[in-house]
C-alpha cells in the first residue's frame, strides 16, 4: 500500500483515541453543500472557514468515516488532499465495522472540537470542471474519475492513489454538470 497512513484500522484508531490532535469526523453528516452545484467542491476560503470552525487545524490527525459506504469519507479525504492536507485517513470499514466489532460509540449532542485555523495550500490538477477541458487536462495525460456528482468517484481515486498512481483528477460535479450542458456529447444507449 502506497500510503498506509491514509487508511486506518479500527484497532489503530482505538490506540490513539484521546490524543489532543485527533479529529474524527462522520462525513455523511459534516459535508456542507455549496450553493452552485449540489456536490461541487466549495471555494477554498469557504472550506478553510468550515474546517477551522469544526476544529481541523494544520497539526490535526484526522480520521474520516461514513455510514454504509466509504464514498463520503473518501470524498472528504480527496478534498483535504487537494487542499494540501495529508494528515487524514479513512477508517477501514467505516462506522459499520467499528460498531460490529463492539467498539465504543457516543450518543447525545455532538461535542465538537475547539475552533482551529485551517490554512489550505491548494494543489493543482486534483479537480477538473467543464471549463478546464481546453487547458490540456485530457484522459491520455492523467486519470480523470467521474460519477454522478463527484462523490463515489473518490473511491476510485483513493484506490488508484494507494496503487501508486500520481496523475489523478476528479471531475468535481461530474455528470451532474455535464448532463445539464446540451452542447456536450453524451451516449444514451
Amino acid at each position: 500500500m502506497r500510503d498506509p497512513q491514509a487508511l486506518m484500522s479500527a484497532e489503530q484508531l482505538t490506540n490513539i483515541l484521546g490524543q489532543s490532535s485527533l479529529r474524527v469526523y462522520d462525513c455523511t453528516t459534516y459535508l456542507e453543500t455549496p450553493p452552485r452545484l449540489r456536490f461541487m467542491m466549495p471555494a477554498t476560503a469557504q472550506l478553510e472557514a468550515a474546517f477551522g470552525r469544526h476544529g481541523l487545524g494544520t497539526d490535526s490527525r484526522v480520521v474520516l468515516y461514513s455510514i454504509g459506504t466509504m464514498m463520503w469519507a473518501t470524498r472528504f479525504w480527496w478534498m483535504l488532499r487537494s487542499l494540501g492536507f495529508d494528515r487524514a485517513a479513512v477508517l477501514d470499514g467505516g462506522l459499520d465495522k467499528w460498531k460490529a466489532e463492539g467498539r465504543p460509540t457516543e450518543s447525545g449532542p455532538a461535542r465538537g472540537y475547539p475552533p482551529a485555523t485551517f490554512k489550505a495550500a491548494p494543489r493543482p490538477g486534483f479537480h477538473v470542471a467543464v471549463g478546464r477541458r481546453s487547458q490540456g487536462v485530457t484522459r491520455d495525460k492523467r486519470v480523470i474519475c467521474y460519477c454522478g456528482g463527484g462523490i463515489s468517484a473518490t473511491v476510485d481515486l483513493f484506490l488508484l492513489y494507494q496503487l501508486g498512481h500520481d496523475r489523478l483528477t476528479l471531475y468535481d460535479v461530474s455528470m451532474g454538470e455535464w448532463a445539464k450542458d446540451r452542447s456536450l456529447p453524451i451516449e444514451t444507449d
